[in-house]
């Protein structure tokens, strides 16, 4: 189990956490705050720090419709897959999956296969 605190000034939703503190654990943000403000019953294994940088924990994309040659139409969990993985490599950890002006056979596909993506992930 591999356990990473970033440390810095932490941009969130509502604000700048000067002495912030973000610990990844495992490939997953378990929190996010003030230095201060976190429970060290689960130490670091890594500890790197950006004094002079802005942290920013994840962005939320609110309107995909594919990349990487993938698209959310095709009703394939792995098409779901390969676009948050390659979203996620820059730096975006959520994403609403969106769907385009088709049949609405196709777009209940779509949707059906959104719904058992998000079951399974």
């Amino acid at each position: 189990m591999s356990i990473t605190a970033l440390s810095g000034k932490v941009v969130t939703k509502h604000h700048c956490i000067d002495d912030g503190l973000v610990v990844v654990e495992d490939k997953k943000i378990i929190f996010v705050g003030s230095k201060y403000d976190y429970r060290e019953d689960k130490p670091f294994t890594n500890h790197i720090s950006y004094p002079d940088s802005l942290i920013v924990p994840g962005m939320i994309d609110i309107h995909v419709h594919g990349n990487t040659n993938l698209d959310v139409m095709d009703g394939k969990i792995n098409s779901l897959r390969g676009i948050a993985k390659s979203l996620c490599s820059y730096g975006v950890t959520s994403f609403l999956a969106t769907t385009m002006t088709m049949p609405i056979s196709k777009i209940m596909s779509a949707l059906e296969n959104i719904v058992a993506y998000q079951k399974r992930e």
